[in-house]
């Protein structure tokens, strides 16, 4: 199977960790290559917190039982987690199916990000591919980002032009250790923002929109580390 038959039922099969190695090793490969394949990804991963949620709001929300038998029974309903996941998909977020499955750029890239493991970044670029790689992606999307080829300690691996909701998202990976880390920069509509530090799906994340684009710094579990490196690339770009 070549890179060109990578199909939804193959990319499920990545995200549930049930391919063969040489194909998750082909999955990998035509993520590295192919922009359209890490959208399609994104869009078949479900959120499962958004859903567990909703669960939990339904069941908070769901009439009292009656007594019977003079036993006081639960005072609420008790639904199996399957049932309630799929009446959060009928009742609270049926919408999904008319559009994206992920409208949040940052969440999309922690949702790409949280699949990266060191390995994936085994290859790097040289430091003439990524001079010219850069020189490139400056172009792509209208910012000088020469700078970020050197950013704090830590290994700049490669950099790549993805895409989100039809706007260039220009990716820039490292490695801290064995930590896969990102930089991700895309155009986006709004007001400039102050740096918005948390956890994105496991990973340490730092967000901000500054004169018409958004800003993601993300990887690893070192809040600290990512805090300073969003500061790093505040004072780059």
């Amino acid at each position: 199977m070549g890179r060109d038959e990578i199909n939804d039922e193959m990319l499920t099969a990545y995200l549930d960790g049930e391919l063969s190695q040489s194909d998750h090793a082909l999955v990998e490969q035509g993520l590295r290559e192919r922009r359209d394949l890490a959208a399609r990804l994104s869009a078949l991963s479900l959120p499962m917190e958004r859903l567990r949620q909703g669960a939990d709001q339904i069941l908070s929300e769901a009439p009292m039982l009656p007594v019977w038998g003079g036993v006081s029974r639960m005072a609420k309903w008790v639904f199996p987690v399957g049932l309630a996941a799929a009446l959060v998909l009928g009742l609270g977020i049926g919408n999904w199916a008319t559009r994206p499955a992920v409208n949040d750029w940052v969440d999309a890239v922690a949702n790409y990000q949280s699949l990266y493991v060191s390995e994936t970044l085994a290859v790097a670029e040289t430091q003439a591919q990524s001079v010219e790689k850069l020189a490139t992606l400056s172009q792509e999307i209208g910012l000088d980002l020469a700078g970020l080829s050197s950013v704090g300690a830590i290994d700049y691996r490669r950099a790549q032009l993805l895409g989100f909701q039809g706007r260039p998202l220009v990716q820039v990976a490292y490695l801290d250790g064995d930590a896969p880390i990102a930089i991700c920069i895309t155009p986006i509509d709004g007001d400039d923002t102050g740096i918005d530090e948390g956890v994105r799906h496991g990973l340490a994340a730092a967000s901000w929109q500054r004169n018409g684009y958004g800003f993601l710094v993300i990887g690893g579990s070192d809040a600290d580390l990512i805090r300073e490196l969003a500061e790093a690339v505040r004072r780059e770009i």
